[in-house]
């Protein structure tokens, strides 16, 4: 999630703004898969496929197979099928992508774990291909991947920052972690997603003031020329190219209204906002579906501590979900999810 504490001043990874210390604590390393409660037969899964299942990160509270007691289980990466809500573990990790097939799961277990791939429809055990940190993000036509490894740079303790807060490294590399070549992306700018025609990366840049919580989008080749600004004001981060390549959706932050998705074209032009944070009730992520004609959202409630600041204390209390609605916004409605509970869920999904 956006801005755990203050509403003014975030100063989160643009890779990973949501609720670190929630994330750390819910990573998990084990590199198993098998089946869960809920699991869709075959039929469902190949009807799932026609559909696309989503893929995100989450901690899940449910009764296993067999047993009486319920059980909570952290950092998940599952796949749901939209429509039933039925899901399948996949592997323990986070901030994955998968290829544009559907076949293969790349992600994170953390900056110094590397990226690693599991097939999303065979069961093997994942397998680390890179030593490089950073969330993987495909090519388009599945060959190769980029990802940006991130610093934080210090700061000196009560003053405001004259530079960007971090300093990034973009690296190409096969499908399968080899010939890694780094790329002349801005040390400002980390990469969010991959344009359809292979043509264009769209950033998060922290090249603007005020540094480590400003962060603006970019579009730019993916050789680092022809740069463009999108968007102006707030921390805007979450970025992803429509299917079409017409359209980038985002998600942008003000101290006075929060949350909000917005959807832009690529050249900046006509943005509006499709989902605002309303009362506590709060958007933090969204991602398309195959076709771009829908959305799915992250959500989650805010609390109010002692000083009336909006924050996420207790997961449990927080009602992670996930939302549909159509890709303008209208026709939203909570997915359910078939015998499991949300206790937390990540902001950087995906839709294949």
């Amino acid at each position: 999630m956006l801005l755990p504490t203050s509403r003014s001043a975030p100063g989160l990874s643009r890779g990973s703004i949501v609720a670190l210390a929630a994330a750390a604590l819910f990573a998990g390393i084990l590199p198993t898969i098998q089946p869960v409660p809920g699991q869709a037969p075959a039929k469902a899964q190949a009807d799932a496929k026609s559909k696309g299942r989503l893929f995100i990160t989450a901690s899940l509270r449910y009764k296993p197979d067999g047993q009486d007691e319920e059980v909570k289980k952290h950092g998940l990466i599952i796949a749901i099928d939209p429509v039933s809500g039925k899901w399948t573990k996949l592997a323990e990790g986070n901030a994955g992508r998968v290829s544009p097939d559907g076949e293969m799961l790349l992600f994170s277990r953390g900056r110094e774990s590397g990226i690693w791939d599991v097939d999303t429809r065979q069961g093997n055990a994942p397998a680390k291909i890179s030593e490089k940190g950073g969330r993987p993000i495909w090519s388009p036509d599945g060959k190769h991947i980029v990802t940006t490894e991130q610093e934080l740079l210090p700061k000196e303790e009560g003053k405001k920052r004259t530079k960007p807060a971090w300093k990034d490294e973009t690296w190409k590399m096969d499908a399968d972690g080899r010939n890694p070549v780094k790329l002349a992306i801005p040390d400002t700018d980390s990469v969010q997603d991959w344009s359809p025609d292979g043509k264009w990366f769209v950033t998060c840049s922290d090249r603007h003031e005020p540094y480590g919580h400003g962060y603006q989008l970019y579009v730019m080749k993916t050789d680092g020329t022809q740069q463009r600004r999108l968007t102006k004001g707030g921390l805007n981060c979450y970025a992803r190219f429509s299917p079409d390549g017409k359209k980038i959706a985002y998600t942008r932050q003000t101290a006075k209204e929060g949350n909000s998705i917005w959807v832009a074209d690529v050249d900046g032009k006509n943005a509006r906002e499709l989902i605002k944070e309303e009362n506590l009730a709060s958007p933090d992520s969204a991602f398309w579906s195959p076709d771009g004609k829908q959305l799915a959202v992250t959500m989650f409630d805010w609390t109010l501590n002692e000083q009336g600041r909006r924050t996420v204390g207790d997961p449990n209390d927080a009602n992670f979900r996930i939302a549909i609605m159509n890709a303008d916004g209208s026709n939203r409605r909570e997915m359910k999810l078939a015998g499991a509970k949300f206790v937390f869920v990540g902001s950087l999904g995906d839709w294949r």
